[in-house]
């Protein structure tokens, strides 16, 4: 359903791939078949798709750029995290190693992102750019805050290395049918009060769901905090951290989640639970709304799901955290 993917204008970060030529907008299926999938050489936790390319992203990458293969999310969208490690080399002593690594990654993006802000943690020492949806992290472990040895079998090169993780920000346009369904939104149920939440186009979406996420563009405000269908009733709408275009077909049921006190406050979540075309997972979950009491979202998910033609399903409660 979704349209072909153009550049925002002015996102840096997403800028800088294109400048780079990186293939950050081709689905995980294309580049799984032209780079295969293999076990995480170094930690073996993970299975990983190494994107090889040349000239490689960055200078002084230990291997190539790399995302996660996620069997039960769309293969034909992009992989929203890449990550690498940039190595500065055997340059001074060892102790100032993992700052140099830091330090030249820095140098390398500032002329491209602008000054970063610092992205400290107890044992690192790290820059973040954002841009919109899209952002890049740099982090580095230097000795002195990290006693103990690296691990897995990159040795003591990781241990001196500067570790980069992007968020591509990536989100498809609608297509003209879906910009017109939205246009003529008109909602079925508040969610929540859409005034008391981040401006949608900045948060990044979830690889899970991304196949139900759109470009957010001027005049979709009005669906924001609120859920609908369009008018021939093909699609679900709803504007909650994301703008999600859902085939009606798709939605499975209404779930909700039910925290009692614990830890935490108490709270319920409920989520629109979708099944895909592809995968094992049975359904995957869209957040749709939030309430502190862990009943109170009950009597809205139940009409919302009447309204869908699909169950509601509460979920028995648990202790918050």
């Amino acid at each position: 359903m979704a349209g072909a993917r153009t550049i925002i204008a002015g996102n840096r970060i997403q800028r800088l791939l294109d400048a780079r030529d990186f293939p950050w907008r081709e689905s995980q299926a294309d580049l799984i078949a032209r780079h295969f999938i293999v076990d995480d050489p170094w930690y073996g936790r993970h299975r990983i798709v190494l994107v090889d390319r040349e000239p490689p992203l960055f200078a002084g990458l230990l291997r190539p750029v790399h995302f996660e293969a996620d069997p039960d999310s769309d293969p034909s969208m992009p992989p929203l995290r890449l990550t690498g490690w940039l190595w500065a080399g055997r340059k001074g002593l060892l102790q100032s190693r993992a700052m140099a690594s830091l330090g030249q990654a820095a140098d390398a993006l500032r002329a491209a992102l602008g000054p970063p802000e610092a992205d400290d943690t107890s044992n690192t020492r790290g820059w973040r750019w954002r841009d919109g949806p899209a952002s890049v992290a740099l982090s580095c472990f230097p000795p002195t805050l990290n006693r103990g040895s690296a691990s897995g079998s990159a040795g003591r090169r990781v241990s001196e290395a500067c570790r980069f993780t992007i968020l591509t920000g990536y989100r498809a346009d609608c297509t003209d049918e879906e910009r017109g369904w939205i246009e003529a939104f008109a909602p079925f149920a508040t969610l929540f009060d859409g005034q008391d939440r981040t401006d949608i186009a900045a948060l990044a979406p979830r690889q899970a769901v991304l196949d139900y996420v759109r470009e957010p563009f001027p005049g979709c405000e009005r669906v924001r905090g609120a859920i609908g269908r369009s008018a021939g009733g093909e699609a679900v709408i709803l504007a909650t951290d994301q703008l999600y275009v859902v085939p009606a077909p798709e939605v499975d049921h209404v779930h909700v989640d039910r925290m009692t006190a614990g830890r935490g406050p108490g709270q319920a979540v409920m989520s629109l639970a979708c099944r895909g075309r592809f995968g094992s997972r049975p359904v995957r979950r869209i957040n749709a709304a939030f309430a502190a009491n862990p009943d109170g979202l009950n009597e809205r998910a139940a009409r919302i799901a009447e309204w869908l033609g699909v169950p509601c399903l509460l979920g028995d409660p648990y202790p918050d955290g």
